[in-house]
């Protein structure tokens, strides 16, 4: 099961044939068991399904909030994210998985300096996970008063062009992007270089998510572009998809609809459908624009 969740990331295959095992577990070793409940419930998170709810009733201790937490965050329900992961480092300082998820928590409402010392500790743990890379890269990159920045940042950013996971590549060309944008201050060179990132990965949400993240940044923001690039994810990505869920896309969305459509009824009845699970941080920053 740990083979086919880490390596083959079949996760459906994961939860039929943990389904299959616990019709017997009252045969088999509970240790066993628990192992394939444990397999079964991260497996159900991926997919976001809600019948982890119910699977994970049989995890105790930290290993429960844990299962919660990263659930949580996969269908962006920060709050209760955020709430269950911290539940689990109060309880184990070390919990490496769980500094590791509340990095992601963290980048994803764009809390950087909360994210950036779990960023680094992860980092120093495990240097070659390209996710930790990238995770520490966007924090030091936002992160203010660094020595050594821009060393730093190319450091990182070799890491990851270096890196032989098939996910590192996509990490690379975001970040670099990132990095000619926010540190290079490059508005034009950022777009060439994540457009080209979206033309190779097609089928990721995160290239074009960074887009939007450069777009929306500018102090004049290009509303035809952002328009284009909304409709392009609309017109991609199927509608079960989480990009629609990403704090990114909606507050993209918001602005679209209130400075080009010039529409505010419809603004607020979309934002008054996605605000809930949205951290209060973000829910008054989206209330700003109104």
């Amino acid at each position: 099961m740990r083979e086919l969740y880490n390596q083959e990331k079949r996760y459906s295959i994961v939860v039929k044939l943990a389904n299959k095992i616990l019709e017997y577990k009252n045969n088999i070793d509970s240790k066993f068991i628990d192992e394939v409940i444990y397999w079964c419930c991260l497996s159900l998170a991926r997919q976001r399904d809600k019948e982890v709810l119910n699977r994970v009733q049989g995890i105790n201790g930290i290993e429960h909030d844990f299962i919660l937490g990263f659930y949580y965050r996969m269908v962006g329900k920060y709050n209760k994210a955020l709430e269950r992961l911290k539940s689990v480092l109060s309880k184990d300082i070390n919990h490496f998985r769980a500094k590791r998820e509340l990095v992601q928590v963290y980048l994803n409402i764009e809390e950087y300096d909360l994210a950036y010392n779990y960023a680094k500790q992860s980092y120093e743990l495990d240097s070659l996970n390209p996710y930790n890379i990238q995770g520490y890269l966007r924090c030091v990159i936002k992160k203010k008063n660094i020595d050594n920045k821009d060393l730093l940042i190319n450091k990182l950013l070799d890491s990851l062009k270096n890196n032989s996971h098939k996910k590192a590549d996509e990490m690379y060309l975001t970040s670099k992007a990132q990095y000619i944008y926010y540190i290079k201050e490059n508005y034009e060179e950022a777009i060439d270089e994540i457009d080209e990132a979206i033309i190779k990965y097609r089928n990721s949400i995160y290239p074009i998510l960074v887009k939007l993240e450069i777009i929306t940044n500018q102090e004049n923001i290009n509303y035809e572009m952002l328009n284009d690039t909304i409709n392009e994810i609309n017109e991609s990505f199927s509608k079960d998809s989480d990009v629609f869920k990403k704090i990114m896309y909606i507050y993209s969305k918001i602005l679209v609809i209130l400075n080009y459509d010039l529409d505010k009824v419809k603004a607020e009845d979309y934002f008054n459908r996605e605000k809930f699970g949205l951290p209060d941080s973000v829910i008054e920053k989206i209330q700003k624009l109104f």
